[in-house]
């Protein structure tokens, strides 16, 4: 009897089944029987099977207790297949300045496009053309001229909004006298907002409107300039350290004191 179980003590055998047994092969299973028992590696084996299974389970549930019992911010998971974050903020106020950093929820939800090529509408207020869309569309039509004459700037009501456009060209001085050009001449049609009647809210809607009733134009016009005048003078104390672009501002601004003083009596 015991020369008959010789074969299966054999250590060479028993130690190639036990690592067998070890990746799940037929002899860790039966060759790795010895005298009617499972080898010791193979009920190691077995149990650390059982362990890792049940360590898997357990990390699963207590992944679902954080989930459900940290705050938003901790546990709010991005769905990269919907392009959005799968849980809602519940503390949207908290933020600074009113940011949210999960407001991509619902803008996903309201139809933006995640790879930005597509355009779409969130508000009421899409349809409205942007004040730089208003001047040149304006300007297409005509409405830079007065009697003929092409205007440096003047104000339009553009789908329900007053809009302070500069058409001029300024490019033959230099970037820094262009620029404050620009800047003034805007500041001086920014006065004449509170000169007109408020527009009409229609969209599409494009024209310019003259002062309303009761407004003297002369009046108005010297408070503009004024205002003009007082931003070209900022703008040239700040050239100081460009000679050219201080020059033109400086000459620019007597013109336009010749010009203000001349047409509309405004001894400035």
């Amino acid at each position: 009897m015991l020369d008959n179980l010789q074969p299966h003590l054999d250590p060479q055998r028993i130690d190639t089944c036990d690592a067998q047994a070890r990746t799940g092969d037929a002899c860790g299973r039966v060759g790795g029987v010895v005298g009617g028992g499972v080898t010791s590696r193979g009920r190691v084996a077995e149990k650390r099977s059982v362990m890792i299974k049940s360590l898997q389970r357990l990390t699963a549930v207590l992944a679902l207790l954080l989930s459900l019992l940290a705050p938003a911010h901790a546990s709010a998971m991005l769905d990269p297949g919907l392009g959005r974050f799968n849980q809602r903020d519940p503390h949207p106020d908290t933020y600074p300045d009113g940011m949210n950093a999960y407001a991509g929820y619902h803008v996903m939800l309201g139809g933006v496009d995640s790879s930005g090529l597509t355009k779409c509408s969130l508000s009421e207020d899409d349809d409205v053309r942007s004040d730089r869309e208003c001047c040149r569309d304006a300007k297409a039509e005509g409405l830079h001229k007065v009697d003929g004459i092409d205007s440096a700037g003047g104000v339009i009501c553009c789908d329900g909004k007053k809009v302070a456009c500069v058409w001029g060209d300024y490019s033959k001085f230099t970037d820094t006298a262009e620029d404050a050009m620009i800047k003034c001449i805007e500041t001086h049609e920014r006065v004449h907002f509170d000169h007109i009647s408020d527009c009409p809210n229609k969209k599409p809607h494009l024209d310019r409107p003259g002062f309303r009733d009761g407004i003297e134009e002369d009046k108005a016009e010297c408070e503009a300039y004024r205002k003009q005048l007082e931003c070209l003078n900022r703008e040239r104390k700040k050239a100081r350290d460009e000679p050219q672009a201080e020059q033109e501002l400086i000459n620019i601004i007597d013109q336009i004191k010749k010009v203000a003083n001349k047409t509309y009596n405004c001894a400035l």
